[in-house]
C-alpha cells in the first residue's frame, strides 16, 4: 500500500502543472434547482432509440472469449447476428468487458485502455492511464470519456476526454475522489463519485455545471440513453427538475416491488466495481430493463412494457414492475454471460457462445444462433435488431410448471434463487401446487434448505387440501417399498387448512407403530385440533397403549398432546381414567406429572371462566343502569357533599354518641370544626363537647374520612349533629360561638319519667322540621366564605368558651328520661337562634302550632 500512496503523491505533484482542478470541489454547491434546470435545457428531448449506437449501423455482439484448447489463445470476437457471421477476431486477453463507443469499442489492458475498430477489429489507438486501472468509458458525439483509478481504494482517480477516432486528449481531471464509470449525452458528462454524488461536466471543457447529492440513498451507476438520463443503485432515479431534492420521496424514483431476491441485484453495472475480463457473479445477478420515452411534464419514470427482468446465472424472471408478480420464468441450459432488453425481445448470450432471443411477452425462445466461441464477457449493441423467428414456437408452458422446473434444477450453486422460485410457486392459488410441493419435499435429492421453505410455504396455503388427505393413504410397506409422505409437514398443513375430513387418515397414522415419534407429535396435535368427541376413543386407546412405553421416555410430547385432548374433549370418565393412570407405578413419570398439571389447569380454567362470566354479567347489569354524570371537581365542596360524607358514616357516629350519652345524658348538640385538604383528606378536626371519649371516638373516625376532592389547597368546614333535630346540616362558614347550655325546667313543671330518645336509629330522623329550619329542598347557604375572609383555625382559640358537657355546678338536676314511647320534645333551634321560652306551667294553654 505504501508504494501506491507514494506513487499517488507523485502523480498529484507532477500533474499539477499540466492541468488545474476546476471540478469536484468540496465547495461546489449541490442540489441547486437552477443548475439542474440549466443542464436539462441542454439535453435533447426524450425519444425512442431505434438503431445500434455503433457508427457501422449494424447490430453487433462483441465478446471476450476463453481458449477452447491449449493451442489457442484468448481473443475478442465481433459477431453480426443479422448476417449470422463473425466480423472479426482479435487475439487479446482484455482485463475488462468491452464497451461500444461509436466507431470503436474499448477494453482495458493492463494500465492502458485500447480502442478497436467496430468495422474490422483493428487497433485504432491506445491511451496510457498513467498507472491507474481503467474503470470504464462513455461515448457522445465523437468523444470518449474515460475514468481510471488507483487500485486498492486509494481514492485517487481521473476522468479524461479523448477523441474517439484518434485518441487525442481534449482535457483531463485528476481528483481525490472515488470516481465511477461515467455516462454522456448532449455534450454533458455525468460522473458518479463517492457513491453519493453525481457531477455533471461540460463535455467540451470538463467544467462542473451541476451536482446532485443523494441524501438518503447510495449511488452506484448512471445511464444515459435517448429516452433520458437515469441513475441509482437498487432503485432507479430519472433526471428531471425534481432531482435537486436529493431524496427518494421528492424525486422521480422507482423501487422494485419484488422482495427477497437473493444477491441484492442492482439495475445496472456497478460503476465503482473493478472491471474483469472474465466471468463474475456480479454481472450475472442483475436487474435488466428498458427505458420508455415519457410525455407530459417529464416528471415520470417510464419502464417499457411495464416489465423488469432478473438475470440470475442461467435463470431469467420477468416481473410486473407495478405489482412485483412474476409474468414468466426461463431456465437456460448453461450460465448466461449477458442480456439486453430491446423492443424486439430479450437477447441472451450463453457461456457456450449461443445467442438467443426470448419473446418479451411469454418468455418462449423465438430465435437463436451461435458465435462458436466460449464467452467470458459480452457487450450487446442490438437496439433495432428484429430477427425473424427461426425456432418452432413451443407449446405454452404455464408458470406453475416453469417454476417447478427451476426449483428442481440440480445446480446447488443456485439454491438461493431456487428458494425464491419455490416461494413464488407456493403463492400460486392453484390446488395442484400443494401436490407439487409435497412431491418436491418427498424427493431424496431435495436439499434441506428447500425442504424448510416447503414446510413453511405449505402451512400458508389454503387450497389443495384434498391432495393432502389423499396423501395420508400412503403408509410404510417394506414389501411394496412404499414410504409415507412427510407427515410432520402434512399434518400441520391440514390443521392450517381446517381439513376435518383428514381426521380418519390421521388416526390411522397415530395408531400405526411405524409412525416416527417426530411425525407422531404433529399427527396427535392435528387429531386434537381437527377432531371432536368422536376422537376420544382412539385418544384413550393411544394413551392406555403407550403411557408406560419407554420409547416416549425422552420425548413424551405426543402422549402429552393426547392427554390434553382427552381433558378438553372427554367427560368425567376420561378424567377418572387419567387420574388412575397417573397413580400407576408403571406410568412414565413425565406422563403422570402432565396428567396432574392438565387436570389442575382445567380446574383453573373453569374457575377463570366462571369469574369472567360473573364479571360480564355485572358489566351487562351496569350497562343497563343509568350512567351518572361525571363529577366536575369544584373549587370548594358544597354543603351537600360534606353532608353526604358524614351521612355515609352515620351508624358508627351514632355508636360514639350513645357511649357519650351514658355519662352525659343532657347532650344536645355535637359540633365538628374541620380543615379539609384538596385531596379530600382531613387536616385537622375539633369535636365539641371536647370530652376525652368524644375526641377518641369521633375525632379519630372523622380524621380517617375521605371527602370529595376540590381544587383549592384547603378549606374550613363545620358540621353539627342535634339530638332531636329533624335535619343535619354542614356549615361551610367559620364556626359560630358555642350554644348555651340546656334550659332548666320551669318550677312546677312535671318531671318526665324518662329522657326522650335523642339519637334515633333512622338517620336523619323523619320528623317535622324545627322552627327556623330550612324547608326540604330549600337552597343551602353559600359554600365558600366571602373573599378575603380569614380561614377559621382548625382548633379553638385558647380561652374560648366551650359548651359544657354537663350542667353547671348548682344547676338543677335534669329530669329523668321519659318512658319508652313518649313523644320526643320539640327540636332544638338552630345555632344562634333565640332560645325559646321555658315550658309553660302545667295547665297553661298550649301555644298555637
Amino acid at each position: 500500500m505504501r508504494p501506491l500512496v507514494g506513487l499517488a503523491c507523485l502523480w498529484l505533484c507532477a500533474c499539477a502543472s499540466q492541468f488545474s482542478q476546476t471540478s469536484f470541489s468540496n465547495l461546489f454547491r449541490d442540489n441547486n434547482q437552477d443548475d439542474v434546470r440549466s443542464i436539462l435545457g441542454r439535453l435533447p428531448p426524450p425519444a425512442a432509440q431505434e438503431r445500434p449506437s455503433n457508427t457501422s449501423g449494424r447490430p453487433m455482439v462483441i465478446a471476450t472469449t476463453y481458449a477452447l484448447k491449449r493451442s489457442t489463445k484468448r481473443s475478442i470476437v465481433g459477431y453480426d447476428p443479422a448476417a449470422g457471421r463473425e466480423v472479426f477476431r482479435v487475439p487479446a486477453a482484455p482485463a475488462s468487458r468491452p464497451t461500444v463507443a461509436g466507431p470503436v469499442f474499448l477494453v482495458g489492458a493492463d494500465r492502458d485502455v485500447v480502442a478497436y475498430s467496430v468495422q474490422d477489429g483493428h487497433e485504432m489507438w491506445r491511451h496510457d492511464c498513467a498507472g491507474m486501472q481503467y474503470l470504464g468509458a462513455a461515448y457522445d458525439d465523437g468523444v470518449v470519456y474515460v475514468t481510471a483509478a488507483v487500485p486498492g481504494g486509494a481514492r485517487i482517480a481521473r476522468v479524461t476526454a479523448l477523441r474517439a477516432e484518434t485518441g487525442g486528449k481534449l482535457w483531463d481531471q485528476m481528483v481525490d475522489k472515488a470516481l465511477g464509470v461515467p455516462a454522456a449525452r448532449g455534450g454533458l458528462v455525468f460522473v458518479p463519485w463517492d457513491r453519493q454524488n453525481l457531477t455533471v461536466l461540460d463535455g467540451r471543457t470538463g467544467d462542473e455545471l451541476a451536482r446532485i447529492r443523494l441524501t438518503d440513498d447510495v449511488l452506484s451507476w448512471v445511464l444515459a440513453t435517448a429516452e433520458g438520463v437515469y441513475y441509482g443503485s437498487k432503485g432507479i432515479y430519472r433526471l428531471d427538475t425534481r432531482s435537486s431534492a436529493g431524496t427518494k420521496e421528492d424525486t422521480t424514483y422507482f423501487a422494485p416491488v419484488v422482495r427477497e431476491i437473493p444477491g441484492q441485484p442492482e439495475f445496472f453495472y456497478d460503476a465503482f466495481a473493478p472491471p474483469t475480463g472474465g466471468r463474475n457473479a456480479r454481472d450475472r445477478i442483475r436487474f435488466h430493463w428498458r427505458p420508455a420515452a415519457t410525455t407530459g411534464t417529464g416528471q415520470e419514470l417510464g419502464i417499457a412494457d411495464g416489465t423488469i427482468y432478473l438475470l440470475y446465472y442461467r435463470f431469467v424472471f420477468a416481473f410486473d414492475a407495478a405489482t412485483g408478480s412474476i409474468k414468466w420464468a426461463y431456465r437456460h441450459g448453461k450460465d448466461l454471460s449477458g442480456m439486453q432488453v430491446t423492443a424486439s425481445g430479450v437477447f441472451l448470450a450463453g457461456d457456450d457462445g449461443e445467442l438467443l432471443m426470448l419473446d418479451a411477452a411469454s418468455g418462449q425462445p423465438r430465435w437463436h444462433t451461435s458465435t462458436g466461441s466460449e464467452i467470458a464477457s459480452v457487450a450487446f449493441d442490438l437496439t433495432g435488431f428484429a430477427p425473424e423467428a427461426n425456432m418452432e414456437a413451443p407449446a405454452p408452458v404455464e408458470l406453475r410448471a416453469r417454476l417447478t422446473e427451476l426449483v428442481l434444477d440440480p445446480d446447488n450453486r443456485l439454491i438461493p434463487i431456487r428458494q425464491f422460485a419455490l416461494r413464488e410457486l407456493a403463492k400460486l392459488d392453484i390446488p395442484e401446487v400443494t401436490r407439487d410441493l409435497l412431491e418436491i419435499y418427498s424427493q431424496s435429492s431435495t436439499p434441506e434448505a428447500l425442504k424448510q421453505v416447503i414446510a413453511l410455504s405449505l402451512r400458508e396455503r389454503r387450497t389443495g387440501g384434498a391432495f393432502l388427505v389423499e396423501a395420508l393413504g400412503r403408509h410404510y410397506d417394506f414389501i411394496e417399498d412404499s414410504k409415507p409422505y412427510p407427515l410432520q409437514v402434512v399434518a400441520p398443513t391440514l390443521v392450517a387448512m381446517q381439513e376435518r375430513s383428514a381426521v380418519p387418515g390421521l388416526i390411522d397414522h397415530m395408531m400405526d407403530h411405524e409412525t416416527s415419534n417426530e411425525a407422531l407429535k404433529e399427527i396427535v396435535a392435528a387429531v386434537v385440533a381437527l377432531g371432536d368427541a368422536s376422537v376420544v376413543p382412539p385418544l384413550r386407546d393411544f394413551v392406555v397403549r403407550y403411557h408406560a412405553d419407554s420409547s416416549f421416555s425422552q420425548d413424551p410430547t405426543a402422549l402429552a398432546l393426547a392427554i390434553d385432548g382427552l381433558v378438553r374433549l372427554g367427560e368425567v370418565g376420561e378424567r377418572e381414567l387419567l387420574t388412575k393412570l397417573a397413580g400407576e407405578r408403571s406410568t412414565l413419570a413425565p406422563v403422570s406429572q402432565h396428567v396432574r398439571e392438565a387436570l389442575e389447569a382445567r380446574e383453573a380454567a373453569l374457575r377463570a371462566e366462571e369469574a369472567a362470566r360473573q364479571a360480564a354479567a355485572q358489566q351487562a347489569q351496569a350497562a343497563q343502569e343509568p350512567q351518572r354524570p361525571q363529577r366536575v371537581v369544584p373549587f370548594r365542596l358544597s354543603v351537600e357533599e360534606v353532608n353526604a360524607t358524614f351521612d355515609a358514616h352515620r351508624d358508627e357516629l351514632r355508636l360514639c354518641i350513645e357511649t357519650e350519652l351514658q355519662t352525659n345524658p343532657t347532650l344536645q348538640v355535637v359540633r365538628f370544626a374541620m380543615v379539609l385538604n384538596g385531596d379530600g383528606s382531613v387536616k385537622s378536626v375539633m369535636v365539641a363537647p371536647g370530652s376525652q371519649t368524644m375526641q377518641d371516638c369521633l375525632g379519630s373516625k372523622v380524621r380517617a374520612y375521605r371527602f370529595p376532592t376540590f381544587r383549592d389547597v384547603r378549606m374550613p368546614a363545620t358540621f353539627q349533629m342535634r339530638g332531636a333535630a329533624a335535619a343535619v346540616r354542614a356549615q361551610p362558614q367559620p364556626e359560630p360561638p358555642p350554644q348555651q347550655g340546656p334550659q332548666a325546667p320551669q318550677p312546677g313543671a312535671p318531671v318526665p319519667g324518662q329522657w326522650p330518645q335523642q339519637w334515633p336509629q333512622q338517620w336523619p330522623p323523619q320528623t317535622n322540621p324545627a322552627p327556623g329550619s330550612p324547608e326540604p329542598g330549600a337552597p343551602e347557604p353559600p359554600m365558600n366564605p366571602q373573599p378575603g375572609a380569614p380561614e377559621p383555625p382548625a382548633n379553638p382559640q385558647p380561652g374560648a368558651p366551650e359548651p359544657p358537657a354537663s350542667p353547671q355546678p348548682g344547676a338543677p338536676e335534669p329530669p329523668p328520661s321519659p318512658p319508652v314511647g313518649a313523644p320526643p320534645p320539640p327540636a332544638s333551634p338552630p345555632v344562634g337562634a333565640p332560645v325559646p321560652p321555658a315550658s309553660p306551667p302545667v295547665g297553661a294553654p298550649e301555644p298555637p302550632p
